[in-house]
């Protein structure tokens, strides 16, 4: 039986390549998305931790620096927790171009995938087809030495 050799195979194996490198940069944006929303979360930890401060403040003997130096904090990581919101955002759209990305990478490979056993399958149709006229071949000339 002949060697079944795919025409496209070094396609198919870019396109491969080109799905693993997706993969990979889908990962990676994933992994940043989850460190910049577990930043977020610390951010908002401590802005409620100071929030609870500036309330227990509020409840015992009143001083005013504490309240203010609380208020200022409470300020600032409101701030910086807006910010971090942003980075949140941007990491999201980030995750949602490697997806998008590794979507499309995986289509093509699936595409040269089917073309390559469409071809594998109509290599072996003619393959038998081969051998099936080899065998008739072969009784056309087994009946015609007999007789």
């Amino acid at each position: 039986m002949a060697i079944f050799r795919y025409k496209l195979q070094n396609i198919l194996n870019v396109r491969e390549k080109q799905e693993e490198t997706a993969k990979m940069e889908y990962a990676q944006a994933q992994m940043a998305l989850n460190e910049e929303e577990k930043l977020l979360q610390a951010i908002i930890d401590e802005k409620n931790a100071y929030i609870e401060e500036g309330v227990r403040l509020r409840m015992g003997e009143i001083d005013p620096v504490k309240m203010k130096e609380n208020e200022n904090f409470v300020k600032s990581l409101k701030e910086k927790e807006e910010k971090q919101k942003v980075q949140v955002e941007v990491a999201r759209k980030a995750v949602d171009a490697a997806m998008y990305k590794l979507t499309q990478a995986r289509t093509q490979t699936k595409t040269y995938e089917k073309l390559k056993a469409d071809a594998f399958d109509e290599f072996v149709k003619e393959e038998n087809a081969k051998e099936n006229k080899e065998i008739d071949e072969l009784n056309s000339y087994r009946f015609s030495t007999k007789t």
